[in-house]
């Protein structure tokens, strides 16, 4: 029957883990340069776990003059952050989860200097093998417009499955 044991079952570290990472990219294109860089750091324990990340991206257009509309900065930064955390209350089998996030962009100059934007998820995970092998989750999604933009009723609700192999 599938999925079998060793899916089912696999092993699973009972002890503290952490986390640290880093990541940074440049893109040379025809008509911009892109500079991306970000920082995370994660800690699970005993069906806890603790994410949180921050990113930066600097934007360098190369327009020739007649591309450029005056309102459009001659460059721009986007960023932001976010911290999430999930609980088991069935181990290894049912995870409920939140998810906090903001993310800025300075885009125009004359219109507005700032947008920010921001996002709450509850979800709920349903695990059908160990190690997010296979698992069914459902999220909601609020989104607000804290600065620059009109608010919009953009909320979402999603379900997505899951298989690795």
């Amino acid at each position: 029957m599938w999925p079998n044991a060793l899916a089912a079952d696999g092993p699973e570290s009972d002890l503290p883990q952490l986390s640290l990472g880093a990541s940074m990219l440049q893109n040379n294109d025809l008509t911009r340069i892109v500079k991306s860089w970000g920082v995370d750091a994660e800690a699970r324990w005993g069906g806890l776990s603790v994410l949180a990340e921050m990113i930066r991206t600097r934007f360098e257009p190369e327009f020739d003059e007649g591309t450029v509309v005056e309102q459009y900065a001659s460059d721009w930064e986007t960023g932001g952050w976010f911290v999430q955390g999930g609980a088991f209350v069935i181990p290894r089998r049912v995870e409920l989860a939140a998810r906090y996030e903001e993310y800025y962009l300075e885009l125009l100059d004359d219109v507005d200097e700032r947008r920010l934007v921001a996002a709450s998820t509850y979800g709920l995970n349903l695990h059908f093998a160990s190690q997010h092998r296979m698992k069914l989750m459902t999220n909601y999604v609020r989104h607000v417009e804290l600065e620059g933009l009109p608010q919009v009723d953009d909320d979402t609700w999603t379900v997505q499955g899951s298989l690795r192999f």
